[in-house]
């Protein structure tokens, strides 16, 4: 088997220069947090969008993101409302190494990725926000993979920052072409943000 995996991104993550922070180092525009980057800084050999079928909420408190909410997956498939996504395909030693900088986690990461291809998921950090990881399917001969809580807790459901929200607006763009309406459009309907901003009061933030 092949080492390059696909990794869906849902979130900040979608838009490349914040993905590129993960790989090489550096620091997202609105973010507190300056991230070492990958031991191998090869940029992804290719770029590709995905539906997951899982909702997309809002949750916890980020202190990367002016505390505010960040983005998190449902673990029930099938509610009809998939979430878009935007895939890279990198090394597994990369994508290790993307989910040690999002668990904040010194030293390396072991993750066992067939494991997690046979069950479905796997735990490859126990609480950590961004310990759980998912396979997706495969695309053009490589496993699509993702990660979420395994700690799922709608009271721990937060609004997200503007700044959080206009990077995801940004990957939106780059990914779908989705102008400010369709991205408020978008993420208005989710929890965490539902019920609090209308599309139209989220657009004039955007």
């Amino acid at each position: 088997m092949s080492d390059r995996v696909w990794y869906a991104s849902y979130g900040s993550n979608m838009q490349l220069a914040r993905f590129m922070c993960y790989i090489a180092g550096g620091q997202a525009m609105g973010s507190a947090t300056l991230h070492g980057g990958c031991s191998d800084s090869t940029p992804p050999l290719a770029i590709g969008n995905i539906a997951i079928d899982r909702e997309l909420y809002f949750a916890r408190q980020s202190r990367s993101w002016s505390h505010g909410g960040v983005a998190f997956l449902s673990d029930l498939c099938g509610s009809g409302r998939p979430t878009l996504g935007r895939m890279y395909l990198i090394t597994e030693h990369q994508l290790a190494d993307i989910i040690r900088q999002e668990c904040q986690i010194d030293g390396a990461l072991p993750v066992d990725f067939r494991s997690a291809i046979r069950e479905g998921s796997q735990i490859v950090r126990e609480h950590a926000w961004y310990g759980k990881l998912i396979c997706l399917g495969v695309h053009g001969g490589s496993p699509i993979f993702t990660f979420t809580t395994a700690d799922e807790d709608p009271a721990r459901l937060n609004l997200p920052s503007i700044p959080y929200l206009r990077t995801i607006a940004g990957g939106l763009r780059e990914a779908y072409g989705y102008g400010t309406e369709a991205s408020a459009g978008y993420l208005a309907g989710k929890a965490g943000i539902r019920g609090v901003w209308s599309p139209g009061e989220l657009m004039e933030r955007l």
